[in-house]
């Protein structure tokens, strides 16, 4: 019972911080987080009674579960490691069709008939030895980068406004611009004490935090010396 509470918790608290608390674009009060952290919990719970009192072996649900961490989970673990592009947007494109197309192939342990017939499917069987579990995960990895290549492209090139990413799912190019090498030397000459003092004022201004902290350090340096 203490493992079930900490993930119908865990997750309850997920949905309200990372998918209800952006969805109202940060309007949602600390009292309408808890309500949508209540009533996502007591779905959860519903939702958990009705897959034990439906499944009767627990080998099964494990093979369920990894099923759909590889058809939905890994595809979006792997755009966030290794494509840069990859948005918010994409993400959701990427899960709504890997868990709609395998929803459609059917699965007999919730006793889901195959909608979406594969090649070699097996009608008196209900049988599919296609392997469509590959192919959703990979048709949802390619959601993920066309949808995000698309909405990159449209927002960036001002087809669409700025005020439609609602998301804030856009890395824009003046935002995602770093400080450039000049800009850690002229940090380093600061530190050193080779630019006079008024200077090291009026570019501390245009520096990033860490920078402000090594000023600061130095300047008490100076005055223990």
């Amino acid at each position: 019972m203490s493992s079930a509470d900490s993930i119908l918790l865990s997750s309850s608290s997920m949905f309200s911080n990372n998918i209800y608390k952006p969805a109202r674009m940060g309007k949602a009060s600390e009292r309408e987080l808890i309500w949508a952290m209540r009533v996502f919990m007591t779905l959860m719970a519903i939702l958990a009674t009705v897959l034990a009192i439906e499944i009767t072996s627990i080998f099964s649900l494990t093979i369920l579960c990894s099923d759909l961490i590889y058809v939905i989970l890994f595809p979006q673990l792997t755009s966030v490691l290794f494509v840069d592009a990859a948005n918010i947007y994409g993400s959701i494109a990427g899960y709504i069709v890997g868990l709609i197309i395998r929803i459609l192939s059917g699965e007999p342990l919730l006793g889901l008939r195959a909608v979406l017939r594969w090649p070699w499917y097996e009608e008196e069987t209900d049988f599919q030895p296609f392997p469509y579990r590959t192919t959703s995960m990979l048709l949802s990895f390619l959601s993920i980068l066309l949808v995000s290549y698309v909405t990159n492209v449209a927002f960036r090139a001002g087809w669409l406004p700025r005020r439609y990413d609602v998301l804030k799912g856009i890395v824009w190019h003046s935002e995602s611009k770093s400080k450039g090498p000049a800009d850690e030397q002229r940090s380093v000459e600061i530190a050193k004490h080779l630019l006079p003092d008024d200077t090291k004022d009026n570019i501390a201004l245009e520096i990033r935090p860490r920078q402000m902290v090594e000023i600061s350090e130095a300047r008490n340096d100076d005055t223990f010396m």
